[in-house]
């Protein structure tokens, strides 16, 4: 039993851990997208936050369901969302439209329920891993591709919806959006790619290596562009 409880809670922080990296993801694009726009940085879409908060808490309750197969998803799904009970002052800004924080809750609760059991229905059957890929890999996938994987699609997206606001006296509009359409599959492309051979089971080769070190600085060097634009833009204020 204790041994059962341990492995749950490890199952659990992982989840977290992947929920709190695509929220810093998220955040990071959304407000990028507010302080370029006509928008204030107080007052972020709506749509783009929902976007945020159902990543943030789906993608987090779907990789605990692909690794806790046979427990119980209703107690996996209140485990999941009981840090949102302990934090309920500030759970209604991942839903900015609703004015109360326990409809919030309740929502996180049905989505994050929904993903588990999505989780638990895929043909993922490696054993101790996440969407297949090994706990060793995610020893250095999280603190080194998992922002980036979440930053660069969601800023583009952003972008791509924004686009009118941000850039409203740039000529040309639809030949950027253009580009951004053909940029934003690309970078899924690489990151399903790189997902794909992560979750091979054969050892990985040198050709392997080199791809996924190239798919981590394909999608490293535009959000450390990011990063320095943004840097700039909270010295100017």
């Amino acid at each position: 039993m204790p041994i059962k409880f341990a492995k749950i809670l490890l199952e659990l922080v992982f989840a977290w851990g992947i929920s709190s990296v695509i929220c810093m993801g998220g955040n990071f694009a959304a407000s990028i997208v507010s302080n370029s726009s006509a928008l204030r940085p107080a007052d972020p879409p709506e749509l783009i936050t929902a976007v945020i908060a159902i990543l943030q808490y789906g993608s987090g309750a779907f990789c605990l369901g692909t690794l806790a197969k046979k427990t119980n998803i209703w107690l996996l799904a209140i485990l999941f969302v009981l840090p949102l009970l302990l934090l309920l002052p500030n759970t209604a800004t991942s839903f900015p439209a609703l004015t109360k924080p326990l409809i919030s809750v309740a929502l996180c609760f049905i989505g994050s329920l929904c993903a588990i059991a999505a989780g638990q229905s895929t043909p993922f059957n490696r054993a101790q891993a996440a969407l297949n890929i090994p706990w060793y890999h995610w020893l250095w996938l999280f603190p080194t591709s998992l922002f980036q994987a979440v930053c660069v699609p969601l800023t583009l997206l952003f972008v791509f919806f924004q686009f009118d606001e941000i850039y409203s006296i740039v000529d040309g509009r639809i030949i950027f959006r253009f580009v951004i359409a053909i940029l934003l599959p690309l970078f899924l492309m690489v990151i399903y790619h790189a997902g794909k051979i992560l979750a091979s089971p054969a050892r990985l080769t040198v050709v392997e290596k080199l791809a996924l070190f190239f798919s981590w600085l394909f999608l490293t060097i535009p959000t450390a562009l990011m990063m320095v634009i943004q840097a700039g833009k909270d010295m100017m204020y």
